[in-house]
């Protein structure tokens, strides 16, 4: 589904090159639930940006599919990225004055989601409910718990029914109890709806969810 060959990421900053990812081999399978690991700073979100054609590799290879993405112009990129590709932010990137059904309509107007107006009420209602949030669709983020705002995130990816979600620490400064529900909700889908998940994240909590570990560290890869 999703692979990286011999993958570099090179920042500049200042008079300083930083490599973010240094030579990062990875494939990724169709219904795999995948967690990376490793201490901030270790190219975790750099490594998902990559493999959610966020961001360019400065070398090596990434393919969707079977098919290399290198030459594809950005709106071939958002085009299958919005196809393919759900994301949940560790800081949620949800828009303050958008109520909750529609921060997860933006999902289906950015990725130019196929159906009329009420074809799309009915997947937003479901992913509602999908999530526990039923009752809380007028609600704005401010009016929402850490958790439930990260359970909007969740919605607004699936919304879309993607193939793969990526999520950056999804269980971030939230509470034992909320974490847990979190991560059984993913589990639910990967395991329902064959939804492919790969989460970066330092929480040990979740660690014994995962069919998968991944580690890296300064950048290179310890599985």
């Amino acid at each position: 589904m999703i692979e990286l060959r011999s993958v570099t990421k090179e920042y500049e900053l200042g008079k300083t090159k930083v490599e973010a990812l240094r030579g990062v081999s990875l494939k990724i399978e169709r219904g795999e639930f995948v967690a990376l690991v490793g201490p901030s700073g270790s190219g975790k979100t750099t490594l998902l940006n990559i493999a959610g054609l966020l961001d360019r590799a400065s070398s090596g290879t990434v393919l969707i599919d079977g098919s290399e993405i290198g030459d594809l112009s950005r709106n071939a990129l958002a085009g299958l990225r919005g196809g393919k590709i759900g994301f949940i932010f560790q800081g949620f990137n949800l828009v303050p004055v958008f109520s909750v059904y529609e921060n997860i309509e933006v999902s289906l107007v950015l990725a130019k989601a196929e159906g009329n107006r009420k074809e799309w009420k009915e997947r937003i209602t479901r992913a509602i409910d999908e999530v526990a949030l039923g009752g809380f669709a007028r609600n704005k983020p401010a009016e929402l718990s850490g958790g439930q705002r990260q359970r909007v995130a969740i919605a607004r990816a699936l919304v879309k029914r993607p193939e793969i979600i990526l999520a950056d620490e999804p269980t971030a400064n939230l509470d034992s109890k909320t974490a847990f529900s979190i991560i059984e909700l993913m589990r639910e889908l990967n395991e329902e709806e064959r939804t492919t998940f790969v989460f970066s994240t330092h929480d040990d909590r979740v660690l014994k969810y995962a069919r998968r570990v991944v580690r890296i560290e300064d950048g290179e890869l310890r599985e």
